[in-house]
């Protein structure tokens, strides 16, 4: 067994003996415990002490803004292809509304062009009469003019 070494008065040492008999000394102990120095603190350590929660709660309120503006835009982009579908149908029946009432117009454009032209050839068949008229009248002459007023 090797000699016990030699230590100062008021420490003592735990020895343990382990499997193959070798001796260990642990650390010295007294009956009063020396206050050890706190240990510094890292700056790293007090940052994230000190920032972790508002970070956090910022984070999580960008995500939930972010969320509720994204549900917001895809509801409204939603609303816009329905009402662009049902304006397309609305365009369908616009056009053929429209489309009759172009069809419309032609057949009443038509309709009165030839009334114009019943008008004109009832103006050319009154002006033959009034022509025929003067002509009979022009060979029985009665010496009066022909107008208003009877005298």
């Amino acid at each position: 067994m090797p000699p016990r070494p030699v230590l100062p008065s008021g420490i003592r040492t735990r020895i343990i003996l382990t499997s193959r008999q070798q001796l260990t000394r642990t650390q010295p102990y007294s009956s009063q415990q020396q206050p050890q120095p706190p240990k510094p603190k890292s700056a790293t350590g007090e940052f994230y002490k000190t920032f972790t929660r508002p970070v956090a709660k910022t984070f999580l309120i960008a995500i939930f803004t972010y969320q509720l503006l994204y549900f917001g835009w895809a509801k409204l982009e939603q609303d816009e292809i329905k009402e662009d579908r049902t304006g397309m149908l609305g365009c369908r029946a616009q056009d053929k509304t429209l489309e009759w009432m172009k069809l419309l117009i032609f057949r009443r454009a038509a309709e009165i062009a030839g009334l114009e032209a019943e008008v004109e050839r009832l103006k050319a068949v009154k002006e033959e009469e009034k022509a025929r008229s003067l002509n009979e009248g022009a060979a029985v002459e009665t010496g009066r003019k022909k107008g208003w007023w009877p005298f």
